[in-house]
């Protein structure tokens, strides 16, 4: 088989991205492997079944994205995303779940995850999410976003963005979602980088 110049530089430069996924259900992890091999075919990534599976994986590994379901048997969630930030400050983490994200993901984004995405979205949702927590950037599904834009109009006190991490500059997002709304475009949010108060750089890079 003769594989031309042209071929083997594409083949030089194709994106490889190491990932973890962590779910209790081997169908769930299945698809999220096969997700992320259309979206990169040089992809490779490992599994795992709970909390201290995860935190191993993290401690002996860099992933350019952890995805993670947040209701695996003997795991607290609280716990496990916090020592993956411990461990690797700049990790970027996309929770999977069935819970809901109009409950649950404000919670999850404070401490410090890239996206909340849920279990019923769509192919091309899911993708849109990796993609965007793979270059670092914040995602809000269309519908979290809608929820955060009616909060931040009603005036509410607990506004769904003021005890975000340090790890986002909250007048950006304000503003950013504000904008996404009203155009009713989906766009990605860059976070930018803060002091070492902040519990990891705004910026996840690797």
């Amino acid at each position: 088989m003769i594989i031309s110049l042209y071929q083997l530089t594409k083949i030089k430069y194709m994106r490889v991205d190491t990932f973890l996924v962590a779910d209790d259900h081997a169908i769930v992890r299945a698809g999220l492997k096969t997700v992320m091999k259309d979206l990169h075919p040089f992809s490779h990534g490992d599994d795992a079944v709970n909390g201290d599976q995860v935190i191993a994986l993290v401690k002996k590994n860099n992933y350019d994205i952890i995805i993670l379901d947040v209701n695996m048997p003997d795991t607290d969630c609280i716990a496990m995303i916090s020592n993956i930030l411990a461990y690797k400050d700049k990790s970027r983490i996309l929770i999977f779940s069935m819970k809901s994200e109009e409950l649950y993901a404000k919670r999850f984004l404070k401490l410090g995850v890239l996206g909340y995405l849920d279990k019923e979205s769509n192919a091309e949702e899911i993708k849109k999410a990796i993609s965007n927590v793979l270059t670092g950037h914040l995602y809000v599904s269309p519908n979290l976003k809608k929820h955060f834009y009616e909060d931040m109009m009603s005036k509410r006190a607990d506004n769904p963005f003021e005890k975000l991490s340090n790890r986002y500059r909250l007048p950006n997002i304000f503003c950013w979602v504000i904008l996404m709304q009203k155009s009713k475009k989906h766009s990605t949010f860059t976070p930018q980088r803060l002091g070492p108060t902040g519990s990891g750089s705004l910026k996840s890079s690797k």
